[in-house]
């Protein structure tokens, strides 16, 4: 990270400046505090790659989505007008300073039903291909390939997830390509939609946006959100009746959210792998033990479908 001079100068922020951090930390980014003009600011670090486009999509998204209502931290642009600025292979971007809460899957449904409605109103519809990370299976040989090589280095979840190849796999019988493809936000767990001070959605992490399907975005938000069966019922029907243009009519539209578990699990298993040190290899592990502590199968989708039609 740069000066914390650096960085207000380049978004025409004045006075002294002060950096603190990283605060927070996700799966693509971490946050520092940048105090300077008056105010408080959060300064959004990349640690994978983004190009200029992928940028340009996420502020886009984001304010035609304000636009329609839904709740965001405001994003500054640079003096010449870009959303980020690039150095030293970083992207870093500006946001003002919001008071969140931590990821909390108990936030109120219906308040969820209408952002998503809303946010499905601003995407648009697209003709662009959808990623395979979120329609394709990884596949039973290799998970079993991938069991295998976690069981001979070690790996403490190896049992658990050997446990659940089988399940893994019925699982990914049901993907279909995608259809009633929109622009999605495409990340919404619970780490990326907040409660605010007020205990409304509020929305971030906008990186991953582009093509998908409506219906397997609101059937993520249904995995996520939706804990309980009133819970499901009342997000769901609030997304209907806030003109939400998408419906769940079987299991087939539950393809996103399978799909994306399925790949962060074998991400989390092989980046344990990869991992030079005791803390990354923590926190790999901990990424493949959310899902093996509690997954998500067809049984749980039914349970989904079922109560969200109840």
């Amino acid at each position: 990270m740069r000066s914390a001079e650096w960085l207000a100068d380049r978004f025409g922020l004045a006075g002294p400046a002060t950096l603190e951090g990283p605060v927070d930390r996700g799966f693509q980014g971490q946050v520092w505090r940048l105090t300077c003009d008056g105010g408080t600011y959060a300064a959004k670090e990349a640690l994978v790659p983004l190009d200029d486009d992928q940028v340009r999509a996420a502020y886009g998204l984001q304010r035609r989505a304000e636009g329609h209502g839904v709740r965001a931290p405001r994003q500054l642009l640079t003096v010449d007008g870009k959303p980020a600025v690039y150095a030293d292979g970083e992207t870093l971007r500006l946001y003002a300073w919001v008071s969140i809460a931590g990821p909390d899957r108990g936030i109120d449904a219906v308040a969820l039903g209408r952002m998503l409605a809303a946010l499905h109103r601003a995407g648009g519809s697209s003709a662009a291909e959808v990623d395979a990370w979120y329609v394709e299976p990884v596949g039973r040989d290799r998970w079993v390939e991938l069991v295998a090589e976690l069981r001979l280095a070690g790996a403490p979840f190896a049992a658990e997830l050997a446990a659940l190849v089988e399940s893994l796999t019925e699982s990914e019988s049901i993907l279909v390509p995608p259809k009633d493809v929109i622009i999605c936000h495409r990340d919404l767990w619970a780490d990326n939609v907040r409660a605010d001070e007020d205990g409304r959605p509020m929305v971030i992490d906008w990186d991953n946006c582009g093509p998908a399907s409506a219906a397997g975005e609101l059937a993520m938000v249904l995995t996520e959100f939706g804990t309980t069966a009133s819970r499901a019922r009342d997000l769901y029907t609030a997304y209907a009746d806030a003109g939400g243009p998408a419906r769940i009519t079987g299991l087939a539209d539950f393809t996103m959210p399978i799909a994306v578990l399925h790949h962060l699990v074998e991400l989390g298993a092989r980046q344990w792998l990869a991992a030079g040190g005791r803390q990354a290899r923590e926190r790999a592990a901990a990424r493949v033990r959310e899902f093996t502590d509690d997954p998500f199968g067809l049984d749980q989708a039914r349970r989904l479908l079922s109560s969200a039609h109840g």
